[in-house]
């Protein structure tokens, strides 16, 4: 069936998309790779810089949050990943999904090595009552001295939708 009035990837009201053009690659993250300083990124807690276009942050702990109003959607798989680089003894730095200001455990993401930029990932599913109304944010944490840089969130399964608006 025609996709009509409503919203997929891009697709609004019988406007066409190019023939296996995928759905939902892209990053939900905005300004992933600190490019544009800080914003949209809030600073909670410790310091936040800035640092070649890398996200750097000190204190113990000290972290960054953004707001990802009615991005997750119940019972889909996502994909959270970054670099990140530790350059202090203790507890490695990590990404972490919250939802109403509790975390979600199986969105964490952390590096196990020091003084390298690593790339991580981890899959994890939306849980099955989580609604529109929920508020959902995205934590990087440290506990020293950390650099982030990459941020990606991104749906894990996508689908494909043919010119004629059939999937």
């Amino acid at each position: 069936p025609l996709a009509q009035n409503i919203v997929i990837g891009g697709c609004f009201q019988n406007t066409k998309i190019k023939n296996n053009t995928r759905i939902s690659d892209g990053n939900y993250i905005l300004n992933s790779g600190f490019s544009f300083g800080l914003f949209p990124w809030e600073e909670k807690q410790g310091s936040a810089n800035i640092e070649n276009q890398a996200l750097h942050l000190t204190g113990t702990p000290s972290y960054v949050s953004q707001h990802l109003p009615g991005i997750l959607q119940a019972n889909q798989e996502y994909r959270l990943t970054g670099e990140m680089l530790d350059l202090t003894d203790g507890l490695y730095p990590y990404m972490i999904i919250f939802i109403n200001n509790k975390s979600f455990v199986p969105s964490v993401a952390r590096i196990t090595n020091k003084n390298t930029y690593q790339n991580v990932s981890v899959t994890f599913i939306a849980p099955s009552d989580l609604s529109i109304d929920d508020f959902v944010e995205l934590r990087l944490y440290s506990y020293g001295n950390a650099f982030f840089d990459n941020i990606g969130l991104h749906f894990n399964k996508k689908s494909i939708m043919n010119y004629d608006g059939t999937f």
